[in-house]
């Protein structure tokens, strides 16, 4: 999975133009989650030098654990959603950019589960609950 800084960029420049497309965002503020994206990937790289792959799956597991244990517990059993398989690199984009959006709601990490969840699920194709903004 991408060997190189430069693959690894590329491949983070892409997720992040197709959640900028899919979600409005702003396009400063892509640019700037795209770098963040990438510097966290290449320092979790250190600490598993030759090993891209895993050191994403720790950098998500570190970043996203809440995310995933609140899909799990809260998201799956309201709406049904599948919400295994997904693609850990677009996972990491996607909090990032929506973090990077959220501001003061960056207080509220219910709201901010309930976001990444929604926006998670409009992304690949579910359709979020009856009355959600997504």
């Amino acid at each position: 999975l991408a060997p190189t800084t430069e693959d690894r960029r590329r491949l983070i420049e892409r997720a992040c133009a197709r959640f900028q497309e899919l979600l409005g965002l702003q396009a400063d503020s892509v640019r700037n989650q795209a770098e963040h994206a990438l510097a966290l990937w290449e320092s979790f790289i250190t600490r598993h030098p030759g090993a891209p792959g895993v050191a994403l799956g720790d950098l998500c597991w570190q970043l996203l654990r809440s995310q995933y244990q609140w899909l799990e517990r809260v998201w799956q059993p309201l709406t049904g959603d599948d919400i295994g398989g997904g693609d850990p690199l677009e996972d990491l984009c996607l909090y990032l950019l929506l973090w990077g959006e959220m501001g003061n709601l960056r207080f509220c990490p219910e709201l901010g589960c309930f976001l990444f969840a929604a926006a998670r699920a409009h992304c690949r194709g579910r359709k979020a609950p009856a009355g959600s903004p997504a």
